[in-house]
């Protein structure tokens, strides 16, 4: 073999290794996604995310929608945007309420962590208040977008201390197969719309009233 060919051998074995270190770090990357994503434990898409990965997808839709509506002036987006937030708040606070919090209240020990599940319940009707303030407001004013604003802040750090706070020891508290369990419901219930509780029922739930 030549000196040319050898030298030629190496520069090609050579370009491979930044693909192959390209390949590694995407399978890594798929990887993390997949741990985070509640497929962890041989659950997988097909079968069901877990209850903590559908709340955060719903979190993520609910801080893009917030956004928007924050920055719209039209009038007739402005509208569409109002009832699609409030349909997505009322759904997502339907499952909360009716599967994951009870689930979570019943799971944890001390009163500190039972503190997280009055304190969501307390941020879930603030939000009820200023979402029927901005629907009473007109579009076209600066009072809609003021209110906007508050309903977005609102939304925002309830979703970041759920995320900080209350799903971190859901993980704890919580096998894989019970969050994919719970999960399944939740999904189920968005999938069929459920009834309606509320924070009220699940105050009366949790001292044996229904």
């Amino acid at each position: 073999m030549t000196r040319k060919s050898t030298a030629n051998i190496r520069k090609r074995a050579g370009s491979t290794r930044p693909r192959r270190a390209a390949r590694k770090s995407k399978a890594k990357t798929a990887k993390l996604h997949r741990a985070d994503d509640g497929t962890r434990g041989g659950g997988s898409r097909a079968n069901g995310r877990d209850a903590i990965a559908l709340l955060k997808d719903d979190h993520r839709l609910l801080r893009s929608l917030l956004d928007e509506l924050a920055e719209t002036h039209a009038e007739g987006h402005r509208r569409q945007l109002l009832a699609r937030v409030e349909d997505e708040v009322k759904m997502h606070t339907k499952i909360e309420e009716e599967i994951f919090y009870p689930a979570f209240r019943d799971a944890v020990a001390s009163q500190k962590e039972r503190r997280l599940y009055w304190e969501a319940l307390e941020e879930h009707h603030a939000a009820d208040l200023i979402l029927a303030d901005t629907r009473k407001a007109d579009v076209g004013s600066d009072v809609f977008g003021g209110r906007a604003k508050v309903l977005k802040e609102i939304i925002e750090h309830h979703a970041d201390e759920e995320e900080a706070e209350m799903f971190p020891e859901a993980r704890r508290r919580f096998t894989p197969s019970r969050l994919r369990e719970l999960g399944a419901q939740m999904a189920e219930m968005k999938k069929t719309g459920g009834s309606k509780k509320g924070a009220l029922a699940s105050v009366a739930s949790m001292v044996g009233l229904n």
